[in-house]
């Protein structure tokens, strides 16, 4: 079973950085699926930074070792390879003694019988071997209890037993995505989807999980049903769905709460810091003091909370972080996935701090509560 939730958890790890390709995802992915990532790797792949270190010796090497690559296989890793993705399948069976429904999908351009031939070439290690399943050469990852196809000249994929062997047959249940979930995951440079279902919410939502989460905000956490995340350049989106409306009301009460009190730490801390720079005795300790670094990021932090939105509908919240356009000029679509690492860590950061100052307060009102109650 690790090597089960190990897997889980590299579905979980690429979610960081997608145009469609045109290749038929409809065909693959299976019918209302628990889990459904795709991102674009050829952004991160043609990044402006990596191509830049592409020249001189190392370009050399690379373009003999490429070059031959391409001549044998017919295959462009920076010019035919365009996303990578993964679902897990509704009917997943989490107490299995192996792993099953799961699904993990490159996309792009491909030579189909010319990589086969190729890997039938080379002498593979002992735990790999090549199988036929329907009209599928199969290759057998022993140890990683998986199995590898080229499928068509659009997909190679690495699944499960279970899932191989549905695709190989034609088996696998498939449907169109509904019409909002199909244009993010078709537009989005990153797309990401979770239904949670009985045993999805157990092995996430554990005991010791939910003693972490903010009294105000179990209920959302415990009425969760679907999330979706999806980011378009600098466009970020978040959509919650629960199971009845008065969760996703409470949930905007919540979020209310916490960005007021975000804000008002912001402001102290920032006042903090201004005090600190007038009161420096030279330049040179201003310029040394932590206070100046300390002022512009958290007045950045504040700039970027305030781009944050939240809108609930009937049982559903949408957040939206929408950057403004001088950002966008700013920033290429490759920054993306750097953008969304950099918003975790903030997150990361500012948020035990803003439940700090919560606890505080709560705790200030419970030792004068004449006070309060002479305000009401």
């Amino acid at each position: 079973m690790k090597k089960y939730y190990a897997a889980i958890v590299l579905l979980a790890a690429l979610f960081i950085a997608s145009s469609a390709y045109g290749a038929g995802y409809s065909s693959l992915i299976t019918r209302d699926p628990a889990v459904l990532f795709k991102m674009d790797i050829s952004q991160i792949v043609n990044n402006k930074s990596i191509m830049s270190l592409y020249k001189g010796e190392i370009k050399k090497s690379l373009d003999v070792l490429f070059g031959e690559f391409e001549k044998k296989t017919g295959l462009s890793f920076t010019r035919d390879i365009s996303q990578i993705g993964a679902f897990v399948h509704s009917g997943i069976d989490f107490n299995a003694a192996s792993p099953n429904g799961i699904c993990i999908f490159v996309s792009g351009k491909f030579d189909r019988e010319k990589l086969i031939a190729e890997i039938e070439k080379t002498r593979l290690p002992d735990d790999i071997t090549i199988e036929k399943t329907g009209d599928l050469k199969v290759f057998n990852f022993k140890k990683a209890d998986l199995k590898g196809a080229i499928i068509n000249e659009n997909f190679i994929i690495f699944a499960t037993g279970d899932i191989m062997e549905k695709i190989a047959s034609s088996k696998l249940e498939t449907a169109d995505l509904s019409a909002e979930l199909k244009d993010k995951f078709e537009t989005c440079g990153f797309f990401f989807h979770a239904k949670f279902i009985d045993g999805l919410k157990n092995i996430l939502f554990t005991e010791k999980f939910m003693s972490s989460v903010p009294p105000d905000l179990k209920d959302a956490v415990s009425g969760l049903k679907e999330l979706t995340f999806s980011a378009k350049a600098l466009d970020f989106n978040l959509n919650f769905k629960f199971g009845e409306a008065k969760t996703a009301q409470n949930f905007q009460k919540s979020f209310d709460a916490l960005m007021g009190m975000a804000n008002l730490s912001l402001d102290t801390k920032m006042r903090e810091a201004e005090e600190k720079i007038k009161n420096s005795g030279s330049v040179f300790e201003i310029i040394g003091s932590d206070a100046v670094n300390m002022k512009t990021g958290l007045a950045f932090i504040k700039e970027l909370a305030g781009l944050v939105k939240l809108k609930t509908d009937g049982a559903s919240a949408d957040m939206s972080l929408k950057f403004p356009e001088e950002f966008s000029k700013a920033f290429s679509p490759e920054m993306t996935p750097i953008l969304v690492a950099a918003g975790a860590i903030a997150a990361a950061v500012a948020i035990p701090n803003f439940q700090k100052a919560r606890k505080r307060a709560r705790e200030n009102k419970m030792e004068r509560p004449e006070k309060y109650d002479d305000k009401k």
